[in-house]
């Protein structure tokens, strides 16, 4: 799954994100028949987890993600030369845009433990 709100890889999304800097929402993409996919939708409770070990630094984002079928809003997110991934371009019914708002963030920082409901 690739996570669209990583500015070094998506810098064009970047203004996507800015009102969304409270609660951490975040898109993922990847391919609707993936397993992946399959598991969201039986159970689509979900954790992301991110760290930079080097620096002891994490994040754990909890929530509930959804499987985004509006046009428009996959049409946003869509990148050029994905359609080497989705040869039907943004309408590839193999084309999975996914939004996870958490509901709870953990993670930890110098060894210091934190706990947050974003909002």
């Amino acid at each position: 799954m690739l996570n669209l709100r990583r500015p070094g890889d998506y810098s064009g999304l970047v203004s996507r994100f800015r009102e969304h800097e409270k609660d951490l929402m975040i898109f993922f993409t990847t391919n609707t028949s993936s397993e992946k996919v399959r598991q969201i939708m039986k159970n689509p409770l979900v954790s992301a987890y991110f760290c930079r070990s080097r620096e002891w630094r994490g994040v754990n984002l909890s929530g509930r993600i959804e499987l985004v079928e509006d046009p428009a809003v996959k049409l946003a997110f869509w990148q050029e030369g994905w359609s080497m991934y989705y040869p039907g371009g943004v309408e590839d019914p193999d084309y999975a845009l996914l939004r996870l708002s958490p509901s709870l963030v953990t993670g930890y920082h110098k060894m210091e433990r934190y706990e947050f409901v974003p909002g």
